[in-house]
């Protein structure tokens, strides 16, 4: 029996601090926090860990910060989502 993929990768339980400092990038504000997963901007929300790569995420990037999600932001897109809880 296949598996099928929920779109949905768990990761180990590090804060962005530690993830940023073995990846390189910049944290924009809660270093301590621990993303559990890396999921779609769509569908983020408290515990996740979302990329935001395209301007046409941006709203629904506003809204997963709203809904507690850290955001992966594209450096050329960094400065049109101020105010999210932390940004990678």
């Amino acid at each position: 029996m296949a598996e099928r993929w929920d779109g949905v990768v768990r990761l180990s339980e590090a804060a962005l601090a530690v993830l940023a400092g073995r990846l390189g990038g910049r944290i924009v504000g809660d270093e301590a926090y621990t993303p559990a997963r890396l999921v779609p901007v769509t569908a983020a929300g408290k515990g996740d860990l979302a990329p935001v790569l395209a301007s046409r995420f941006i709203r629904a990037a506003e809204v997963a910060a709203e809904r507690g999600a850290a955001l992966l932001v594209a450096a050329s897109l960094a400065s049109r989502i101020p105010g999210a809880r932390a940004t990678w």
